[in-house]
């Protein structure tokens, strides 16, 4: 598929069906410890927190008790729709659920400085495989936050995901086909080299980087089975970051 604009309408039918189906929900049930204690340690109980590609709340439900104010972002009403209703049946006031369609402008949500912190994690970054657009995204991002903020954001790495489809697209930002109940879902996504991925950040401004394994297994391992999540916990401490299934960045403004 050459055309982007096809693509993209591919992508977010795909990324649609994804929530609906139920697929996403049962593949991660619940958050990567290692990524919620990262970001947990970042915020403080007076912060404005942003989620960029927030889904179904996998982590601002988690989050919203250590903040003053959670904003949840995503460019579709049905990955969103739980989040809503848990918003609803717990009667959460410090959650706030913004929906855009892309590409993603923060100052038409943001439009001062007043963000303490942004996370955009799992890969939500990666589904932006537009250079440009993911480098004025990050420089929104970088510009949205306060002086001392921070961003934590993770995307996989090219070294351990899709290396077939690597090899046959000739290219590190690919075109891939998850089969659900019969159903094609396809997506597009960019892998990214560790220090690929350390330049893209200090281009957007941040200074402050520092890169760890967010997972050397697969994420729905990690998040499925104790044995495993607790194991990987223990490789992340020892194996070096290039051999991270997914990388984990925390970046301060």
């Amino acid at each position: 598929m050459n055309d982007n604009s096809t693509d993209d309408e591919v992508h977010f039918s795909s990324y649609r069906r994804y929530f609906n189906s139920g697929f996403y929900q049962r593949r991660y049930p619940k958050p990567n410890t290692r990524t919620l204690k990262t970001i947990e340690g970042k915020v403080n109980r007076g912060d404005t927190i942003l989620d960029i590609g927030c889904g179904d709340g996998r982590y601002a439900l988690q989050l919203f008790e250590s903040c003053k104010l959670l904003n949840a972002l995503d460019i579709s009403e049905e990955a969103v729709k739980d989040l809503r209703q848990s918003i609803i049946d717990r009667n959460l006031i410090n959650i706030k659920v913004f929906v855009c369609k892309p590409p993603i402008r923060l100052k038409t949500f943001f439009p001062e400085v007043s963000l303490d912190g942004i996370i955009i994690i799992f890969g939500v970054l990666s589904h932006i495989v537009d250079q440009q657009a993911r480098s004025a995204l990050l420089a929104e991002i970088h510009a949205s936050l306060k002086s001392d903020g921070f961003l934590v954001l993770s995307v996989p790495n090219s070294s351990r995901r899709f290396r077939k489809e690597q090899k046959m697209q000739q290219n590190s930002t690919i075109f891939y086909t998850r089969l659900h109940e019969g159903s094609h879902l396809e997506f597009n996504y960019k892998l990214f080299q560790l220090d690929e991925l350390r330049q893209e950040i200090h281009r957007a401004g941040f200074s402050h980087v520092e890169i760890i394994p967010e997972s050397i297994f697969p994420e729905t391992f990690v998040v499925n089975s104790k044995i495993l999540g607790w194991l990987d916990k223990l490789l992340c401490a020892i194996v070096p970051t290039r051999w991270a299934y997914g990388y984990l960045v925390t970046a301060i403004k």
